[in-house]
């Protein structure tokens, strides 16, 4: 029934797209395995972000997650004052996490319904990406070099795709029950020939609250309200964490994957090996996790509630220097050294109510400052004086069709297609700006061509909301299903 389903869909354009999308969402993870916003690179292998019915999302892919959306957001995380950062990170955070536990219950789900990735299908998704082709055709020697840079194995790879695919064929499934045979040909029809070229102003709201001057003035007539009090106070409480710090402990470990007697026996001998060898090559050598091995097996430092409980409670009472006797995990077994130690520490309120009174106080002027910017989109007014208010500039995102994962130099999602087809003359601006998290676009035709239809049939925009529609849908069945899966989060990640 599914590749019935599907077959609207078969054609080798489609494959290119499918495979050009899929990787996307894999391989960018890839390239930042190991990089941490807080510096704190905690390893896959001993960490758990999340279990859904008793599977590990492990830390390592909530890493992975929130690596793309930086990613994705360009340099707007650079340059961020301590203090904001860390309250964009846990927002950056918990989308993340809430992403990937919903991945995993509507992938179990899939499952459990019959719906599987086949080797050929796996194998078509590879073979199309075309980083791995040559001429045209798959050149298994590319691959090759890709798996080694990335530091990870085909199966691993491959493992990947194959969840990715299942989630990509519910996403189709729930596209194809939206629409009707001849909707579908006449969207494949406008997505492969119409072109368009956007101008475009990117508009930070975090670089737009640094663009902001908070006199002390300012300030000090904000404390100056009772009112404020509670605001500074409540603000306060709910960011606990980002005028907190809790006792850290740096460490490396050397993980031998399963829980037999042969593994314990090994374990134990390395144990013996380290009291007079140098840890750090040990685990270099012996070490089974991929997110550490290369680095001596160092996870870097991390507090109580980052890592499996067995891990923790043997890291936060060793000794510094001293390696502890084999601790089993539901990864493996483990030998941990500990190599430094950070205490926690806590600011008061009065010592950092300034601090958050010019928040509050930038804050309140951002908003205002992007509602004066959507009264002059939406009363048609210039806004070039507001532009060069805080020194943006228009940019061409350059031509790009439909069939694309992306706009070009904006890294959007299907909002700024369907407002794209909303535009109908050149140099017509939107009339509200694009919202994506803390990104705003205001977008300006520049240029379109659609070359298939008359000009006096217009495009119909329906369609592609429809794609809008079924990625809704999923989203919404996944929630529900939620409701019945046994799901724990690890809160203690998101700080």
């Amino acid at each position: 029934m599914l590749e019935k389903v599907r077959e609207p869909w078969s054609g080798s354009k489609s494959k290119s797209i499918l495979a050009y999308i899929i990787f996307g969402l894999i391989c960018v993870t890839f390239v930042f395995v190991g990089f941490s916003p807080t510096g704190t690179g905690i390893s896959g292998g001993a960490g758990t972000a999340a279990t859904v019915n008793d599977v590990v999302i492990s830390l390592l892919d909530f890493q992975d997650q929130v690596n793309m959306i930086e990613n994705q957001m360009g340099d707007s995380m650079k340059n961020i004052p301590a203090a904001k950062r860390q309250s964009q990170y846990k927002e950056i955070r918990n989308y993340a996490l809430n992403n990937l536990v919903a991945r995993e219950v509507a992938y179990q789900s899939a499952v459990r319904a019959g719906i599987l990735p086949t080797i050929s299908a796996t194998r078509d998704m590879i073979t199309n990406v075309p980083l791995f082709q040559e001429n045209g055709r798959f050149a298994r020697e590319k691959y090759k070099i890709f798996l080694a840079n990335k530091n990870t194995t085909a199966s691993d790879f491959e493992n990947k795709i194959k969840r990715n695919v299942v989630i990509a064929e519910l996403n189709e499934l729930f596209l194809t029950a939206l629409q009707t045979p001849k909707v579908m040909q006449d969207m494949d029809n406008q997505i492969r020939n119409t072109k368009i070229i956007l101008d475009f102003v990117k508009i930070d709201s975090i670089q737009l609250t640094n663009a902001l001057t908070v006199s002390n003035d300012a300030i000090a007539a904000f404390l100056s309200k009772p009112e404020n009090q509670s605001k500074i106070k409540s603000y306060f409480e709910a960011n606990k964490q980002e005028y907190s710090t809790q006792e850290q402990v740096r460490a490396r470990h050397i993980l031998l994957k399963g829980d037999a007697t042969e593994v314990l026996t090994k374990i134990t001998a390395i144990r013996k090996e380290a009291e007079k060898a140098d840890f750090a090559e040990l685990a270099k050598k012996y070490s089974e996790d991929e997110g550490s091995q290369s680095k001596g097996g160092d996870v870097n430092f991390f507090s109580r509630g980052q890592m499996v409980k067995e891990f923790e409670n043997a890291a936060f009472s060793l000794p510094i220097g001293k390696v502890s006797d084999p601790i089993k995990t539901a990864y493996g077994y483990h030998l941990i050294k500990v190599e430094e130690r950070r205490e926690g520490e806590t600011k008061t309120l009065e010592s950092v109510q300034n601090e958050i009174a010019k928040k509050l106080v930038s804050d309140e002027l951002k908003d205002e400052s992007l509602q004066e910017l959507s009264e002059l989109l939406k009363n048609k007014k210039n806004i070039s004086s507001w532009l060069d208010r805080f020194k943006l500039k228009w940019e061409d995102s350059g031509e790009f069709s439909l069939d694309q994962s992306y706009v070009p130099k904006i890294n959007a999602g299907p909002e700024v297609f369907t407002s794209a087809l909303n535009l109908k003359n050149p140099g017509e601006m939107l009339p509200n700006l694009v919202r994506q998290g803390p990104i705003s676009y205001v977008l300006r035709l520049k240029k379109l061509t659609n070359p298939v239809f008359s000009s006096t049939k217009k495009i119909d925009s329906s369609s592609f909301r429809q794609t809008g529609s079924a990625e809704e849908s999923l989203g919404l069945w996944a929630e529900e299903l939620k409701k019945s899966a046994l799901i724990h989060r690890n809160e203690a990640i998101l700080n």
